[in-house]
């Protein structure tokens, strides 16, 4: 234990100020990050001035032991060149129960056995390894997975949150990159508000954001794909929030139109990065005078994500005849090479 410099901020804040501190090299490797009921506590090299609510403080922090990366294994085992890790590997990858999925490039799927493998033995809890075998497609939005090693099955028990969810990877969109997104969004809902969360898939959004707040006063979750919807019944019952989540099957845009939803939402959540801007005037109409809605986005090419998630919020909000302020902004994760997935916190004044 060392007794350090470390920077305070509130769990809201965690993701924007680990982000922000690596990509102005001042985190201070080599540490544990702490925490009590309301904060985060970061290794820092200094004091600065920072764009979030912050202070410094004097902590004591855990020393880490260098844990050895899926990279740095495959490279000790000579499974992978330096050229072949620089040039075509994906180090993230996801990790959903016991089930990780990678992103293999087309010049490593002669390896992609041996990388499996390599995943296994670093990751014990680990059973299966499957690998992405197309980018998200169709009209659920679902991408393709395959199994590459271990227990041939993509269903599984994931923990997030509090919470516990029972999917099927091999029909539903699924991210564990999300879940510090998810815990954001749902500290940030208050009691009595009436919450609309929009492509729910098997229902990560509104179930943590009940958890978190268990006294908002309706939370409405809609889902186009069948499968999903199943899943998303199936684990509001597992996390006994029956009374809590209504579950619809539908088209965001038609259900919208239903004359119950006019003007019903103090928040809305839209995570469908792709195509979540072809619902934004379904939802304006659907959200109350000072409500807020949560806009994920990610641009069809490379550009600045920001910008034209800006643009296509101010066209909306001008067509429908709403006042609006953002209030907050910030990049979920990398999509790909220089493509954000981003989010803008929007809120209505009108």
């Amino acid at each position: 234990m060392v007794s350090m410099l470390v920077l305070q901020v509130r769990f809201r804040h965690a993701e924007e100020a680990k982000q922000y501190l690596k990509k102005h090299s001042l985190f201070e490797e080599g540490y544990g990050i702490g925490k009590d009921a309301d904060h985060l506590y970061f290794p820092v090299k200094k004091k600065a001035e920072l764009p979030f609510p912050h202070s410094f403080v004097n902590k004591t922090l855990q020393k880490k032991q260098a844990a050895l990366s899926l990279t740095d294994k495959l490279l000790l085992d000579r499974t992978l060149t330096p050229q072949e890790v620089e040039k075509h590997f994906v180090s993230s990858f996801d990790i959903a129960g016991d089930i990780a999925v990678l992103e293999i490039m087309p010049e490593l799927v002669k390896k992609e056995k041996r990388i499996a493998k390599a995943l296994l033995e670093l990751y014990p809890h680990v059973k299966t390894v499957a690998k992405k075998t197309t980018a998200t497609i169709g009209k659920y939005r679902v991408r393709e997975v395959k199994v590459i090693a271990g227990k041939k099955r993509l269903k599984t028990r994931y923990k997030e949150n509090g919470c516990a969810f029972d999917i099927d990877l091999s029909n539903i969109f699924f991210s564990s990159r999300l879940s510090f997104e998810r815990l954001r969004v749902a500290e940030l809902a208050k009691p009595g508000e009436n919450v609309l969360t929009l492509f729910a898939g098997a229902g990560f959004f509104p179930i943590v954001l009940v958890k978190k707040q268990p006294f908002a006063k309706r939370v409405v979750a809609i889902e186009l794909n069948p499968d999903a919807v199943k899943q998303m019944k199936a684990n509001v019952f597992l996390n006994r929030m029956e009374k809590k989540i209504e579950v619809l099957e539908g088209d965001v845009n038609r259900v919208l139109k239903k004359k119950r939803f006019h003007r019903f939402a103090d928040r809305v959540i839209m995570p469908l990065p792709h195509s979540a801007f072809e619902f934004l005037d379904a939802t304006l109409l659907a959200t109350r005078k000072g409500g807020v809605v949560h806009f994920y986005f990610i641009p069809p090419k490379q550009m600045d994500a920001f910008k034209e998630a800006h643009r296509l919020v101010h066209e909306a909000c001008n067509r429908n005849y709403r006042d609006y302020r953002i209030d907050f902004q910030r990049v979920v994760k990398t999509y790909a090479p220089h493509v954000d997935h981003v989010v803008l916190d929007v809120k209505l004044l009108n």
